[in-house]
């Protein structure tokens, strides 16, 4: 596969532009005054490492099913369509050397694989977008893809790509029930749209409960790491300034998403830290300017509870069940922020009369001995 994205078609800046030049101006005034309820005055949630210490509650994003968040898809979709921007997402740095839209294609390469799926299985996409990302993995896996957006003119790009199916892409909202059967999907995916969650827990028993035993839930979204400051200016405004950016929403230290996870039943039980160097560093580059420190994984065990729980078990293939990648948007916000990247693995019941031991860097046939670190 080639590393040049997808390039937006002359016809689909036409359509772009004659939207936004039919676009009432009562509609324009109120994309206009989106930014401050969203990502301003609303004070977006931020939760801290000491908040985590101290019990406080995480409380999610109060504006995730909102009107104002629905207008603002409707109008920056369409300005980003003339700007060729098919993908509205900053993606984690896989390759330092290549650009924002390349590592866009490296990532989504790189979840692709996570997710182990083929022609016989099916995915969902949560917060799709106009289906770009969709669009990527069906071609890389073979796989059917789903996908659910809260904004319905995006839906209906969607819709008009011939290789997607207009049937499997419909306007919905993670925040409430998925209107889906229980254990229908193979595979879940959701590419930095989880931080409109207004109730994360909630948001993760739904998908806990349409994923198959079995299949894997793979996100990429934001969270804050320990050193973050609310009270320090300079680390709030280097957050809000991201914020209005790359439009998140709730700001949430990991603890949190890592509780959600296990209140809607993926269990988590080692955790190994470890700082890496980015892939493919620069070589003219010296230590004091390196992307050294852009790079953090947090390797981590999740998986579903079983009626016997001795007999849940590791992933055979990575040593782990779950996966958490945190990667800084830029150099100097890696002690700050950095996107949350989760793989989830649900234990099948025919895997759940085996047993495997668990060591670093991969698991191994030990006996009767249950899944430990």
């Amino acid at each position: 596969e080639s590393m040049k994205q997808k390039t937006t078609t002359i016809r689909s800046k036409a359509v772009a532009l004659g939207r936004l030049w039919t676009t009432s101006e009562a509609e324009f005034k109120a994309f206009m005054n989106t930014y401050d309820p969203l990502f301003i005055a609303s004070a977006p949630p931020e939760y801290t490492k000491d908040d985590y210490d101290n019990g406080v509650p995480l409380q999610g994003y109060k504006q995730g099913s909102s009107r104002e968040l629905e207008q603002y898809y409707k109008i920056i979709h369409l300005l980003c369509t003339l700007g060729s921007v098919e993908k509205m997402y900053m993606p984690p740095v896989v390759d330092v050397r290549k650009s924002v839209l390349e590592n866009q294609i490296l990532f989504e390469r790189q979840m692709a694989n996570d997710l182990d799926v083929g022609e016989r299985d099916t995915v969902l996409d949560l917060g799709c977008g106009c289906g770009a990302i969709a669009e990527h993995v069906a071609t890389l896996s073979g796989c059917t893809v789903y996908g659910i957006n809260i904004e319905k003119s995006q839906i209906e790009k969607a819709w008009e790509n011939p290789l997607l199916s207009k049937d499997r892409f419909t306007v919905a909202d993670f925040n409430k029930p998925l209107d889906f059967g229980d254990n229908m999907f193979d595979a879940i995916y959701n590419v930095q749209a989880l931080t409109y969650a207004t109730d994360l827990e909630f948001t993760f028993k739904e998908v806990f409960r349409v994923l198959k035993p079995g299949g894997k839930f793979v996100s990429n979204d934001v969270a804050a790491l320990d050193n973050y400051d609310r009270e320090n200016d300079d680390h709030k405004l280097m957050i809000q300034h991201t914020r209005e950016l790359t439009a998140f929403g709730g700001f949430w230290h990991h603890k949190y998403w890592e509780d959600a996870f296990k209140n809607a039943g993926f269990v988590r039980d080692s955790i190994l830290i470890s700082i890496e160097n980015a892939p493919d560093t620069p070589k003219d580059r010296d230590d004091d300017t390196s992307y050294a420190h852009q790079l953090r994984i947090v390797h981590q065990s999740g998986r579903r509870k079983t009626d016997n729980p001795e007999l849940e078990i590791c992933d055979a293939k990575t040593g782990t069940i779950g996966i958490v990648k945190y990667q800084s948007f830029f150099y100097d916000m890696s002690f700050r922020s950095h996107p949350i990247y989760i793989l989830v693995r649900v234990v099948p019941p025919y895997e759940r009369e085996s047993t495997t031991k668990c060591v670093l860097g991969g698991c191994r046939e030990d006996g009767d001995q249950v899944c430990t670190r």
